[in-house]
């Protein structure tokens, strides 16, 4: 009974997570359907460009054979998820913007990592206009519910946490 009254009350991120994953794999097939191989698709401040990135964020560990950048990305990945998103969310102000940012960076790293074990690499298909920024990281849905998630977490952060002298996450006290 416990299990399905926490569910109950998480349902909206629950849902919001589950969309956002949904959105995130449907983004990446259309994009690996209708962009590999054409010319930037031009949408106003954005540019379409489908693009794989087998490294980590912005192409870290791209480099590395496959071998070692798979458990290398995937344990990292764990590690996020399992240690520190909830080291972080004990520090945020109970609520729904709380439940939703973990939901949201929870569904982002899922989507993610559906793209490796799919496709050996994350499909990346959005970038700035090329006539805004010529050299701007290419990246997904995904990394944008990561990214909200963790602004959801900042700046829900307890007002304790953000005093001067403050354990950082409680993990660490200031020299």
């Amino acid at each position: 009974m416990k299990l399905l009254a926490a569910i109950a009350e998480r349902r909206t991120a629950i849902l919001g997570a589950a969309g956002t994953l949904l959105l995130d794999q449907i983004s990446k097939d259309l994009a690996v359907t209708l962009l590999v191989g054409e010319a930037p698709v031009l949408v106003g401040p954005l540019a379409l460009t489908c693009t794989r990135n087998p490294g980590a964020a912005m192409g870290v560990f791209g480099t590395w054979p496959e071998s070692l950048r798979l458990p290398v990305v995937l344990g990292l990945t764990g590690a996020v998820l399992l240690l520190l998103l909830p080291l972080v969310a004990i520090r945020v102000r109970p609520g729904r913007a709380r439940q939703f940012g973990i939901a949201l960076v929870i569904a982002g790293a899922l989507g993610n990592l559906i793209d490796r074990v799919r496709h050996g690499a994350v499909v990346d298909f959005l970038t700035l206009n090329p006539g805004l920024s010529e050299r701007f990281p290419v990246f997904n849905l995904a990394d944008v519910a990561v990214v909200v998630g963790a602004l959801l977490l900042l700046l829900f952060l307890r007002r304790d946490d953000l005093r001067p002298g403050a354990a950082v996450l409680g993990l660490f006290s200031p020299a």
